[in-house]
């Protein structure tokens, strides 16, 4: 009985092992790494949403205490919007390689600038850092959107 319940585990180890991938990383699924700033706090915690040109979300990654955020996708990954920011910024607007966007206007996503195509197994960098715009007495509203069509 115990050869066989050993058995059993080490059956339900590699079955996980299998499902949860190996070697350093677990995914052959492409990352998407970046970076999002803000002049105010930590961004850590900010949630950054990953969509594909249907605009149907594919993936999510969380900002790290450093700053930067690593996302696994598929490869029709091709916008990117951030509904959850840290404590101190203005929820639902974010800025973008010049432009505005907002998570409460439907479908106002920014297209993604990589510095390679996604590839499975390899980490694409976006060019450019997403930035939150700080929330307090002392600043202003964050500016209409400009990415998306809005007012």
């Amino acid at each position: 009985m115990r050869k066989r319940t050993i058995s059993l585990f080490c059956a339900g180890l590699l079955a996980a092992g299998a499902f949860l991938g190996c070697g350093g990383g677990g995914s052959g699924l492409p990352r998407v790494s970046g970076a999002v700033i803000g002049s105010g706090s930590t961004t850590a915690g900010t949630v950054v949403v990953f969509f594909d040109a249907s605009n149907q979300e594919v993936g999510r990654a969380t900002v790290m205490s450093n700053g930067r955020f690593t996302g696994l996708v598929p490869t029709t990954a091709t916008k990117i919007n951030v509904p959850i920011k840290a404590q101190g910024y203005y929820p639902g607007e974010w800025n973008y390689r010049g432009k505005t966007y907002s998570w409460f206007i439907e479908n106002c996503h920014a297209l993604m600038v990589l510095d390679q195509p996604l590839q499975d197994g390899h980490t694409s960098n976006l060019q450019d850092p997403i930035v939150l715009f700080v929330q307090s007495p002392q600043s202003p509203p964050p500016p209409p959107p400009t990415g998306c069509g809005g007012p």
